[in-house]
């Protein structure tokens, strides 16, 4: 499935962290969000550090703004919809 909590969280301008499995990890950017193993507590607590400690460095929002506004997946779809045609 789509990530589609974790875009939502970025699009508000929150930085997310989000397990190393299924599709998550293609979904952030170096500046939006860390990705890490989250079954080990010791990987969350430091992932919450490093953002804290660069929180002004993050910017999510730029990368749902490139990547995943309506009109964009509209034209992904599209181009789903033909080549499968």
């Amino acid at each position: 499935t789509f990530g589609m909590t974790t875009v939502e969280a970025m699009a508000c301008g929150l930085p997310v962290i989000v397990n190393n499995s299924a599709a998550l990890p293609e979904l952030l950017s170096d500046d939006s969000g860390i990705i890490t193993d989250t079954s080990s507590p010791e990987n969350i607590r430091r992932a919450i550090d490093i953002i804290r400690q660069n929180y002004d460095s993050y910017n999510p929002r730029k990368h749902v703004l490139e990547h995943f506004t309506s009109s964009l997946m509209a034209k992904n779809y599209v181009k789903l919809y033909l080549r499968i045609l």
